[in-house]
């Protein structure tokens, strides 16, 4: 309620006159803002990036998102990075204004807002209306639009098809959707036909261990190269699939980025329920099967080939199905929402 408050006040305050679009002019230096600080979420606005990469080839992009993954800066075709934590302003107040002072000190041609479709935010459209840019674009909202100059209409509820929307509209110019991180090393040998992932926090999107038992069972009786990978604070959930596994298939507990990203590339398909692997493994055009206990498969999903997007929300489904998946990703037939 009181985001909602604050975000009507700002509207009211700093509610700009339109500027038509596609935008009138071809810019020299873009800005993107997210600040979300789960890993899928800054994913997400790759559509955003690599449309705008494309259509504007010469434009210095300067992507401001959450420091806690700053290591994933460097597989996103950016020219700069300004890394930015809220939490600075009380535990880092010189890191917090320098991190503001650096925002503010370059004029920007066109600012973007790449978050959520709703709610917006608020850190973001704050960050949006102190940057110095003559164009500030975002995501049109039902309600409020505080200090955007260029609102953008989206026809979807999929949040990654939203970015690639929203991108459309500032440039006017249609081309595939491309959420794509960059890679710079070289292919990776195949080790394993299937990565599985066990998600550490302790919410009801959950794979159960039940469940995933099962599928392990099923996949190393059918013959697959299987690792397992644990998220983080994650020991006692994964020390009980090792248990009964440790001889069959492959661990990794905790992995950084990097290595997370390494597995993901020596992997033929990804099994997961976590949507940042999700969007991970999906923006290196790994086979992956998103299995959603608790979200729908048509906002967070990617329902087109190689990958599988299933609706689990009244139950799991049947493992031949997960393992068909698997048969498929290696044979390269596999696309599908179940």
């Amino acid at each position: 309620m009181f985001k909602r408050v604050l975000m009507r006040i700002l509207d009211f305050m700093f509610s700009r006159d339109m500027v038509s679009i596609p935008i009138p002019s071809v810019p020299s230096s873009i800005l993107v803002i997210r600040t979300d600080e789960r890993l899928g979420e800054i994913i997400l606005t790759l559509p955003l990036i690599n449309h705008l990469r494309k259509v504007y080839g010469n434009a210095e992009i300067t992507f401001l998102m959450c420091k806690k993954y700053e290591s994933l800066s460097r597989y996103i075709d950016c020219d700069e990075f300004i890394f930015f934590e809220k939490r600075d302003l009380f535990r880092n107040t010189f890191r917090f204004f320098f991190t503001l002072y650096r925002l503010i000190k370059k004029r920007y041609d066109l600012a973007v807002v790449g978050g959520k479709i709703y709610p917006p935010s608020l850190t973001s459209y704050i960050l949006l209306g102190i940057s110095r840019a003559g164009l500030k674009a975002g995501i049109r909202q039902r309600d409020f639009n505080p200090f955007v100059n260029v609102a953008i209409g989206v026809d979807t509820a999929s949040e990654p098809l939203s970015k690639y929307e929203l991108a459309k509209g500032i440039t006017g110019v249609e081309l595939p959707f491309d959420n794509r991180l960059k890679l710079e090393e070289s292919i990776y040998e195949k080790r394993y036909d299937a990565l599985v992932f066990i998600d550490a926090r302790k919410r009801d999107h959950l794979l159960s261990l039940d469940f995933i038992k099962s599928l392990l069972s099923e996949l190393t009786h059918k013959g697959y190269r299987v690792v397992v990978v644990s998220g983080r604070e994650s020991r006692e959930r994964i020390e009980a699939v090792m248990r009964d596994f440790e001889d069959e298939v492959d661990f990794s507990i905790s992995p950084s980025i990097h290595e997370l990203i390494r597995l993901i590339l020596m992997s033929r398909s990804c099994i997961t329920g976590n949507t940042g692997v999700l969007h991970l493994s999906v923006s290196f055009i790994i086979p992956t099967c998103g299995i959603f206990i608790n979200a729908d498969p048509a906002v967070w999903g990617y329902n087109f080939k190689p990958h599988l997007m299933i609706d689990a929300r009244r139950g799991y489904p049947e493992l031949n199905v997960v393992e068909n998946f698997v048969r498929c990703s290696i044979e390269g037939e596999v696309s599908g929402v179940m």
